[in-house]
């Protein structure tokens, strides 16, 4: 499954540098905050920026922020750069605080990015530069690059990429998501067609997507399919659990947030963060009390829990394949 490359919308976005350690470290987007929530939001996110780095034992030294936000039809992008002035200076004074030293503050809006503060007319020209300009490649080339590189979709876009398409063989899918409902096969059945399905990388035929639907709806067996995450096995289950999740049609669509919260799982270990947190947005669109979507999003933002749970998941697969576990029947 490719990583889509997205142009973050209404977004501030924080990039770390580590000159211990490589130079350029982790980054972290969060939706634009409200006026009154700016001061809060810098400090909890510059600090968990700060966090997370000494978590990967990279401690940050440095910081990019870059503010993305469009101009509103009609608006003038000189206008954008004065609402957004007191934001920028927000995140600059957190960073501050952090001890991290400002590499460059920028703003990408309207197909352009500025510096809030460069003065040197060369490298920053009072009319700003184009984003895909090839010249001049400073910070910003760094910035915008890590920060999503050539822009290929919004954040909402790859949701909506996750998200069930009634176009595609949506009745054949409603009837056999019916069927599967009333007549459920056995949990070992499940297991054995879930293990066909990774072992040949081939995406299962539409009676049994709808077997592997509605087996998920079990914890047990979801968390068995979540074992199911060893590097060799991560490209062909992302694409499985995303096969399942669009092929939940109306009006079953809240189906899809066992695969998309297995596919988060199985995105994020892959590197593919983007897509992992979209998958988990969408997850909570549908059920926002889903405790594993929920407790996912947790480890996710505290990268030692992941191996823990990986041993976890690694144990309870092991006890089921060895007889010592088994699934109830439904």
């Amino acid at each position: 499954m490719p990583v889509p490359r997205y142009h973050p919308e209404n977004s501030v976005v924080l990039i770390g540098t580590s000159s211990g350690h490589r130079d350029i470290g982790l980054k972290l987007r969060l939706d634009m905050p409200k006026p009154e929530e700016a001061e809060a939001a810098a400090t909890q996110c510059t600090k968990l920026l700060t966090r997370l780095h000494d978590a990967h034992n990279e401690p940050a030294d440095g910081i990019f922020i870059v503010l993305y936000r469009d101009p509103e039809v009609g608006q003038h992008r000189a206008q954008v750069v004065v609402e957004t002035t007191s934001l920028a200076k927000q995140f600059m004074q957190a960073a501050r605080e952090a001890g991290l030293h400002q590499k460059e503050v920028l703003l990408v809006s309207g197909g352009l990015w500025s510096s809030y503060v460069c003065t040197n007319a060369d490298c920053c020209p009072p009319d700003a530069t184009p984003v895909r300009s090839s010249h001049n490649p400073g910070p910003i080339s760094t910035a915008y690059t890590l920060a999503g590189k050539a822009p290929f979709a919004s954040f909402d876009a790859i949701q909506a990429m996750l998200r069930p398409d009634d176009t595609l063989n949506s009745d054949a899918m409603r009837r056999s998501l019916a069927t599967a409902e009333a007549e459920p096969i056995a949990a070992s059945e499940s297991h054995r067609l879930l293990l066909d399905r990774l072992s040949f990388d081939e995406m299962p035929n539409t009676e049994q997507t709808a077997q592997l639907l509605i087996a998920l709806r079990d914890r047990e067996f979801r968390d068995l399919a979540s074992a199911y995450s060893e590097e060799s096995e991560r490209p062909a289950a992302a694409g499985l659990w995303r096969h399942l999740a669009v092929n939940c049609v109306t009006p079953y669509q809240e189906l899809a947030a066992a695969p998309l919260t297995l596919l988060a799982w199985n995105t994020w270990l892959l590197g593919d963060t983007v897509v992992a947190r979209a998958a988990l947005a969408e997850v909570l669109n549908i059920d926002p009390e889903y405790t594993l979507a929920g407790l996912l999003r947790s480890a996710f933002m505290a990268p030692g829990h992941i191996e823990p749970l990986q041993e976890f998941l690694r144990k309870l697969r092991a006890e089921f394949q060895s007889g010592s576990s088994e699934l109830p029947e439904r």
